[in-house]
């Protein structure tokens, strides 16, 4: 009996002690259950969440708080604890937010670069080498070419004028022609001095009548009343010429004196129509 006895006691004991530790297990998993428990999801939120302790809701009359303070964003039904914030040392100062700065791509220029001004005389003179306007019949080539060249006159700029002065140096005799009498109407040229240098060295050149009458009507035009002294000298000096072709100088001048328009002009073309009017003279163009 004795023996019986001492079983049911170390039974007992066994049982006793089992039992303890089953309760101290689910005491264990309830605690962990509780501060595990998802935070729920409210409009109302703070920066903390804050709920009861289910094992002081029913055995205490003022229920226990518990405040989680939330560092990061914590979705609702997830079970992974949010992150510590981070621990500073002493004297060491909390990192400010880095700022994404947007850098924007330097503009690329798609502009072509700037001819200057000897390129773009280049290229007006290539165009007219590749156009038709030498290839025309030799009927049409001088109408056509006058008209170009006029253009180019009524234009007055740099580039224009210069390129008139490289035809005008031209071996052809009609290419150049027409392009010193497009010179002799630039009146607009800022070029203009270096047209009548051009033309006064032109003059003591030439040996045709025709470029004669032609650069001296230009000369007249531009030159005005710095060279009006000159050309009534010239006048002067081929009115009895042995061709005969004293008047149609004398008329080439005064054409291009009329459209000068100041009072020197006006004198020179008074002279002239008074030799004009005398009968020694072997022309009439008053």
């Amino acid at each position: 009996m004795k023996e019986v006895k001492i079983k049911l006691m170390i039974a007992g004991i066994v049982s006793a002690g089992i039992l303890a530790i089953v309760i101290a297990f689910i005491f264990r998993w309830q605690i962990d259950r509780t501060v595990t428990e998802p935070i729920p999801s409210s409009d109302h939120a703070q920066t903390s969440a804050t709920y009861k302790t289910p094992l002081h809701a029913e055995t205490s009359t003022v229920p226990k708080q518990i405040s989680v303070p939330v560092y990061a964003e914590v979705t609702q039904h997830t079970s992974v604890k949010p992150e510590s914030p981070p621990v500073l040392k002493r004297n060491e100062k909390q990192p400010s937010p880095v700022t994404a700065v947007r850098i924007e791509p330097e503009p690329v220029s798609t502009s072509m670069p700037e001819l200057t001004i000897d390129e773009k005389v280049q290229k007006v003179i290539e165009w007219f080498k590749q156009t038709n306007v030498f290839d025309r019949p030799l009927i049409e080539r001088p109408m056509k070419l006058a008209e170009k060249f006029k253009e180019l006159a009524q234009q007055g700029d740099e580039v224009s004028t210069r390129v008139l002065l490289a035809f005008a140096g031209e071996e052809n005799g009609m290419i150049s022609s027409t392009a010193i009498s497009a010179l002799g109407m630039s009146t607009n040229s800022p070029l203009k001095n270096d047209i009548v240098k051009f033309l006064r060295e032109k003059l003591k050149q030439t040996r045709d009548v025709g470029m004669e009458c032609t650069i001296l009507e230009g000369l007249a035009r531009l030159g005005g009343d710095s060279v009006a002294d000159e050309l009534r000298t010239y006048i002067l000096n081929n009115w009895r010429r042995s061709d005969g072709w004293g008047e149609k100088v004398a008329t080439a001048v005064v054409k291009g004196m009329a459209d000068v328009g100041t009072y020197k002009a006006g004198e020179f073309l008074v002279l002239e129509l008074m030799r004009a009017d005398n009968p020694d003279w072997l022309y009439d163009y008053a």
